[in-house]
């Protein structure tokens, strides 16, 4: 079987236009998608379709550049690289005539002045937070990426003319929209954002009333996907958007629709150590600050002992006899989950007429109905709430932390239920 066709290319280069094979470096650069942008062409593994990929643009998918195959990349591909040295438009021969691939990206600051403005009429440091709006035309449209959060708001115009991109600023600076344009069609993003200090007077103040300088905290919202972002950064650092989630808009009680209502803490020092959000089921964290990994390690222990607590109470309250209890758990940075499944003597029997004997142990062959799960949602927010390095470094040893804390309040109280002789126990990762 032959390898399938691809060559990587600098997305930094010298101005002009050069044979694209000469260019190829795949295999020059170790760790290159760090401190080398580049991308790739793929042969996608059928006659006419090759892949392209941005290292830049990995929130986005990957366009397909069709009628295009490694025998035309090899005999005439050409690449252009605009006036800031980066690359802007491959061309390339094939038996349908000659085809191009047109890339732009565009970026706008969260704040500017009043006024609506195309990329090339804003200024702003490439430390500050700034929204970004990626284009592709191919295939005879073209693809627009718009970087409202992380969730994408993506459509297509129906021409590989690139469209006109601008955003407009309220009275008070603030970016409110994003407004793109072409083929007679045009196409906006509403989105609002709050910037909070990291350091006011203590106390509890609804989101967007705090105002300061230095280090912020800042909630963006994409108002036509309806989800809420959020990052914690500085203008004077680079690295300032840390960390990014969301949360569905609708699942959040706001004074009118446009508005959702989120409490921001700061404690006796001053410190923001958290955002709630007033929901329809309550008062729920939105994002916990935590000074230290060390500090939310204890938290995320203490929270883990009391969700095990709960759960086994939960497993004694329900009282009769038990036959089965199965403990079910799977590791995930976005969406953990653990909980308990416990199973009756009928319900055993149930199994064996429907599934056979050899499935009465399994997890998966009784109802997932009354499971007890812990808190998903806050052991979510509570591991993506620790500092970037610590998280991306031992999610899944924080997970197992967590996972172990619970199953060890779990199995104390495994001996004080009802059994039955045959009863059968068992904790595993599920898929």
């Amino acid at each position: 079987m032959s390898e399938r066709f691809c060559i990587e290319l600098p997305m930094c280069y010298a101005r002009g236009c050069y044979d694209g094979m000469t260019l190829d470096i795949r295999g020059k650069y170790k760790h290159r998608w760090d401190a080398y942008p580049c991308l790739w062409l793929e042969e996608r593994g059928w006659q006419g379709q090759m892949s392209v990929s941005f290292s830049t643009d990995d929130a986005c998918p990957t366009p397909v550049w069709q009628g295009v195959t490694p025998d035309d990349i090899r005999r005439s591909l050409k690449v252009f690289y605009d006036e800031r040295g980066m690359v802007q438009r491959l061309e390339c021969d094939s038996e349908s005539g000659r085809l191009s691939f047109t890339r732009a990206k565009y970026s706008f600051p969260f704040t500017f002045r009043e006024g609506s403005f195309s990329a090339e009429e804003v200024s702003f440091s490439q430390k500050a937070p700034a929204v970004q709006v990626l284009c592709y035309a191919l295939n005879g449209k073209t693809l627009v990426f718009t970087d409202t959060g992380s969730e994408q708001d993506r459509f297509s115009l129906p021409s590989e003319d690139l469209p006109q991109v601008k955003a407009a600023y309220d009275n008070n600076g603030s970016l409110t929209k994003l407004i793109v344009s072409g083929s007679g069609e045009v196409h906006e993003t509403a989105c609002t954002f709050f910037a909070l200090p990291v350091y006011f007077r203590s106390g509890d103040y609804p989101v967007g009333l705090p105002k300061g300088s230095g280090e912020l905290f800042y909630i963006f919202r994409n108002t036509d996907k309806k989800f809420i972002s959020y990052r914690l950064g500085s203008a004077e650092r680079a690295s300032w958007a840390q960390r990014e989630y969301s949360y569905a808009y609708d699942r959040i009680v706001g004074q009118h629709e446009n508005e959702p209502r989120l409490m921001a803490h700061y404690d006796e020092s001053g410190r923001l150590t958290q955002i709630d959000m007033l929901r329809a089921d309550g008062r729920k964290p939105f994002y916990i600050r935590f000074s230290s990994t060390e500090e939310g390690l204890a938290a995320l222990k203490a929270f883990s002992t009391t969700q095990g607590k709960a759960i086994a109470a939960e497993m004694l309250r329900r009282g009769g006899k038990v036959a089965r209890v199965f403990v079910d758990y799977y590791f995930d940075d976005q969406s953990p989950d653990f909980h308990v499944k416990t199973a009756t003597p009928e319900e055993v029997l149930k199994v064996i007429e429907e599934y056979g004997e050899n499935e009465i142990n399994g997890s998966g062959a009784y109802s997932h109905e009354d499971i007890i799960s812990c808190d998903k949602e806050q052991w979510s927010l509570m591991m993506f709430c620790f500092c970037e390095d610590a998280f991306e470094r031992a999610n899944y040893d924080y997970c197992t932390i967590t996972k172990d804390l619970m199953l060890a309040e779990i199995e104390k109280v495994i001996p004080q239920l009802d059994t039955t002789e045959n009863f059968y126990y068992s904790a595993g990762i599920y898929d």
